[in-house]
Order: structure tokens, then C-alpha cells, then sequence
């Protein structure tokens, strides 16, 4: 279900105080499990299984387990993008309309709904349409990304990794994101449909400009967090990035052309708005280096491993 599509007047009613969460508070929220009724069927009916294993479990369950047919809102590219294209800033140079990365990032900017962090539902919102699962487009800065942990099922030592980043745009910043990616190693057709947003995630640093398509929301008590699915559903594209040197990744927009004369689209008007809020607000103590310029990443800590409980069943 997209954020266009909900059934409700008066949006505003819906993400009052909502709550965002991370995992440097998962400590502190309660473990009543009636304070969340609804939540405990999710999660482990153990009081005493640890927070941590009770919030991943969760996360990975919603991965694996919603059916297509329970989620609404994946648009297909709009047919008008070329045309649209064409109407871009004209600081666009025709070396960087020439690359076919850059115009699959721009086609999938451009034909895409956005939401602002701020209009997030709360967690009762999100409860009270399950089934569903409402989906949103994002674009917004990278406060911080952690290294991919290898997490191991307790049941049958199925391996899969886990990227958790935090995320914040010009209107509401720590919004956590939980990014499950199949073992690089693995070839079967899952994995190859996961396959891109491996390689997009594994090349995102702090202050990096993306825009996360077809992200899950959901709730762990009573907090809301923002999750990737399988099959490809869910993609994150560099828009922008504040780069180091003449080797670096570059995004999709430079800096010259967001600042260059008027914008009329809306999605690249967020992107502007995005970098202007990251390059003032995710500096050195997130990843960057001295006078705010961009670290490249580390490599991987590949040996971190972390249990989850038994394996969900397939759908």
C-alpha cells in the first residue's frame, strides 16, 4: 500500500507523535508485551529472550514472509520520463545524460511519489491495516551505515547479512532502515534478484544522497522503522555524494546542476533540499572527513556473527 493510496482523510491524524526507532534505544523501550498486544504475535512469546533477537527477529520475519499481493505501491517507470528528462536543468551535460546508470536513477526519481520523514504514520496506524503494508519512497541523507553483520539462523545455520542505516532528511531526521542482503557467495534466483541493492548498499557512506524506493514501515512497540524486501522490491540510488577526489562514486546529480537556476521538478527539489540538510548536519563524527568531506568506505568485518531464532517459514 503507497502513502498516495491510503484510505483515510486527514493524514495528519495518523502520524501524530509518531516515534521513530533505532537500535541505540532498543534498551530502553518497554518489554511490556501489553503495552503492544498486537506486536506479540510477531515476536517471541518469551519475556525473557533478549530485546535485540526480539526486534531482528521481527525485522527478518516481515522480509521473508509478506506475499506480494499484500503490497501496493511499487510504481512501474512512467512512460513520460524521457520527455520530462528534457526538461531538467540545463546544467545537465550530455556526458552524464549519455550513462545509463545516471538515467535509470533519474527515470526512477522522476516517476516516483515521495514522502517526507516527517509525514511517517505512527505505530497504531500501521497496526491497524495489517495485512497491508503501506510502502513509501524516501529521499534522504545517510546519517550512518554499519557494516554488513553476518546473522545465522538458529535452526538449519541458514546465513543471511544485515545493514542497518539511519537516515534523515530536510524535515525529520533518525529514521533506522534494516537492509537484509543474501550472502554474497549464494547464485540462486533470490539472490540474484537481490543482487542490486547488494551492490547499492555495500557503496553507500555517511552524507550520501539516496533515494529508497519501495521501503516496508513498520512498527516494533509502539516505535517505526523502515525495512527492505526481497525479490528486488526494495532499491537504494546514489543521488548525490560529496566526493573526494577524481576516483570517487559519483551520484546521479552534481552539485552544480541542484544549485544551478530554478528547479521545477518536486523529487529534484527534495534532492537539493537533502543535500543542503546533510552537507550542514552529518559531518565528521558520522564517517567524514575533516572540513566535511566524504571518508570512503571500510571493508567488511565478515567474521561478526549474530544468531536469530528458528528459521520463519517460507510463503
Amino acid at each position: 500500500m503507497s502513502r498516495e493510496e491510503l484510505p483515510f482523510e486527514g493524514f495528519g491524524c495518523i502520524n501524530d507523535e509518531s516515534s521513530f526507532l533505532s537500535t541505540s534505544e532498543l534498551s530502553f523501550i518497554s518489554a511490556d508485551p501489553d503495552e503492544y498486544p498486537s506486536e506479540r504475535s510477531q515476536v517471541s512469546d518469551s519475556d525473557e529472550e533478549d530485546v535485540f533477537t526480539q526486534y531482528y527477529e521481527h525485522s527478518f520475519a516481515i522480509h521473508e514472509n509478506i506475499p506480494s499481493s499484500q503490497i501496493v505501491g511499487a510504481e512501474s517507470l512512467d512512460e513520460s520520463f524521457t520527455t520530462e528528462l528534457e526538461d531538467l536543468s540545463a546544467a545537465v551535460s550530455a556526458s552524464s545524460q549519455s550513462h545509463p546508470e545516471i538515467q535509470l536513477t533519474r527515470s526512477r526519481l522522476i516517476s516516483s511519489h515521495l514522502s517526507d520523514l516527517k509525514d511517517m504514520p505512527n505505530a497504531a496506524y500501521l497496526r491497524s491495516i495489517t495485512p497491508q503494508t503501506m510502502t513509501v519512497n524516501l529521499v534522504v541523507g545517510v546519517i550512518t551505515i554499519s557494516q554488513p553483520r553476518n546473522i545465522k539462523t538458529r535452526r538449519g545455520g541458514r546465513s543471511i547479512e544485515l545493514v542497518e542505516m539511519l537516515v534523515g532528511d530536510d524535515t525529520k531526521a533518525g529514521f533506522g532502515v534494516n537492509i537484509w542482503l543474501p550472502p554474497s557467495q549464494k547464485s540462486n534466483h533470490s539472490a540474484l534478484q537481490d543482487g542490486e541493492l547488494r551492490t547499492q548498499t555495500l557503496r553507500l557512506r555517511p552524507q550520501d544522497v539516496v533515494l529508497a524506493k519501495t521501503v516496508a514501515l513498520t512498527s516494533f512497540r509502539g516505535k517505526v522503522y523502515g525495512q527492505s524486501l526481497r525479490r528486488g522490491m526494495t532499491t537504494l540510488d546514489l543521488l548525490y555524494r560529496n566526493v573526494v577526489d577524481g576516483d570517487d562514486a559519483r551520484g546521479a546529480y552534481g552539485a552544480a546542476e541542484l544549485e544551478q537556476g530554478a528547479i521545477h521538478e518536486p523529487q529534484v527539489r527534495k534532492v537539493r533540499d537533502v543535500k543542503d540538510w546533510v552537507m550542514r548536519f552529518v559531518g565528521a563524527n558520522t564517517g567524514a572527513l575533516p572540513s566535511g568531506r566524504a571518508s570512503k568506505p571500510r571493508l567488511a568485518n565478515k567474521n561478526q556473527m549474530q544468531a536469530l531464532p528458528n528459521d520463519t517459514p517460507q510463503k
